[in-house]
């Protein structure tokens, strides 16, 4: 398969002026058309943007019941390595089918997230065209190479969710991945769930049990799974050990649990998005907009004083009216009686705390080990956002929208200690994402274009074309557009 954009046919996409390229690179002048996006041609949903707190072949296969796992070659970007912004590989889109635009794990978010990065495999769910629409079918989970694009193995399950199990000790990756989905085992039970452990290497299933009903998310911990039926099939909460002991389970609506887990609009019901299940030690955080649920294998406590909560490594911390306090397993490790956190919970796992003084609308860091907020670092924006990695913690605030979009200030900050790396100040798009991976940020510019800096300095360093739904994993960028997967060098 060629990995060169001109070389693939387009899919059936009404764009004026035909498909957007991926991956169209050029040095520090424009690297394509300027100006807004074109008419008629929406943004992309962003993948992520803010946040509470800043803290993807042709071969031989073999089918076993279900499953197409195959070890031949996939695409590759040939005998020379490309440069920043070209496509490593891409894997081409299919008529008949189209990628799941919902998060794998089935967990709320504001964004699109069609790909999944998971160690050295990046996975993906695709279906007929109506998929994103028609709710449960019969879609194909798929895993792909990271390095190459190659099909590693694919699995047909209905209205499946998964996420990575995690392996205790520090840099391991997972190696097994919890699924549910649909039982279709004859029985007639339309609303009966199955809970399978795959082999993250081979798509084959090491261990599968029968639950309830039919799950909307899953949860994997270190410990457990946390499943949460699907509301048309139940209304529960589980945890299962990871050998499908069932340890306990809630009614999410006698319970009380239905405003931390779901969210209601226009007669539909799914999981919040501002709720997210962060690992904290043997439990699991679930923060939400209102309150702070806590589970563990022996059952769940909500925590009503937290009206927002972050996790800051193995400790959360909890903002309520009289103040914010850091926690570890029950114990207070520092209270601070007039720091009020960032409140705005789209991205509820933490790189770095923040606070924000409501009277001047100054933002500052703050020492996870005090509690102690240090110098302003951006002072009097309408709004600032926390984006970024663990390691590339920024915050954004954009100014006023003028005729090219709007100028957007960056401040890098130090992981460790919360101060000033870098600051720069670029045009963007309006209601631009921004896009870190370990070696770089991405400002979007226009549609399709972006500005690449260097994570260490802050300095532009090229721009590019990409167009899509952005995924990122480590030093890993993914783009995913009309059904279509790439890899996008980063030099």
């Amino acid at each position: 398969m060629s990995t060169n954009p001109g070389d693939q046919a387009p899919p059936s996409y009404d764009f004026p002026g035909g498909m957007p390229e991926f991956g169209a690179s050029g040095g520090s002048g424009r690297g394509g058309a300027g100006g807004p996006g074109r008419p008629g041609t929406p943004a992309p949903r962003p993948r992520r943007n803010g946040g509470l707190i800043a803290g993807v072949a042709v071969a031989v296969a073999a089918v076993v019941g279900g499953l197409v796992y195959t070890g031949g070659d996939g695409p590759t970007g040939g005998s020379t390595t490309p440069a920043l912004g070209d496509v490593a590989w891409q894997v081409p889109s299919r008529s008949a089918l189209e990628p799941l635009e919902e998060p794998l794990d089935g967990l709320g978010r504001w964004w699109d997230e069609p790909v999944t990065v998971v160690g050295d495999h990046a996975l993906w769910r695709v279906g007929p065209p109506d998929a994103n629409e028609m709710g449960a079918q019969e879609v194909t989970l798929e895993s792909y190479d990271l390095d190459d694009g190659a099909l590693e193995w694919s699995r047909d399950l209905v209205d499946v969710r998964c996420e990575a199990v995690p392996r205790t000790g520090a840099g391991a990756d997972p190696r097994q991945l919890a699924c549910v989905s649909r039982a279709v085992d004859g029985t007639g039970n339309g609303d009966a769930g199955l809970v399978e452990i795959l082999d993250l290497r081979t798509g084959r299933t090491d261990l599968q049990w029968e639950v309830p009903a039919t799950a909307i998310a899953v949860h994997a911990s270190a410990t457990g799974l946390v499943v949460l039926d699907h509301p048309d099939a139940g209304s529960g909460l589980r945890w299962y050990d990871l050998d499908g002991t069932l340890r306990w389970e809630a009614d999410v609506r006698t319970d009380g649990l239905g405003e931390e887990l779901l969210f209601e609009r226009d007669g539909t019901t799914s999981p919040s998005p501002y709720a997210d299940f962060v690992d904290v030690g043997d439990q699991v955080v679930v923060t939400s907009s209102s309150s702070t649920l806590v589970l563990d294998e022996n059952g769940w406590t909500t925590r009503e004083d937290c009206r927002f909560a972050g996790v800051v490594g193995d400790a959360v911390a909890c903002t309520t009216w009289e103040g914010t306090r850091l926690e570890r397993a029950g114990e207070v490790l520092w209270s601070q009686p007039d720091l009020r956190l960032r409140e705005v919970p789209i991205r509820p796992r933490p790189d770095v705390l923040v606070s924000e003084n409501w009277e001047t609308g100054a933002v500052g860091w703050v020492d996870p080990a005090t509690g102690e907020v240090g110098p302003a670092l951006l002072t009097g924006a309408d709004r600032v956002d926390v984006v970024g990695t663990p390691t590339v913690p920024l915050l954004q605030t954009d100014g006023d929208s003028g005729e090219n979009g709007v100028p957007r200030t960056l401040v890098a900050l130090d992981p460790v200690t919360g101060q000033e790396r870098w600051t720069t100040t670029i045009q963007a798009y309006w209601s631009a994402e921004t896009v870190v991976t370990d070696s770089h940020v991405l400002v979007q510019r226009t549609w399709p274009e972006w500005t690449v800096l260097s994570a260490e300095t802050g300095k532009e360093v090229a721009v590019v074309s990409i167009s899509g739904t952005l995924t990122t994993s480590g030093d890993v960028l993914l783009a995913s557009l009309g059904g279509r997967m790439s890899r996008i060098a980063l030099g």
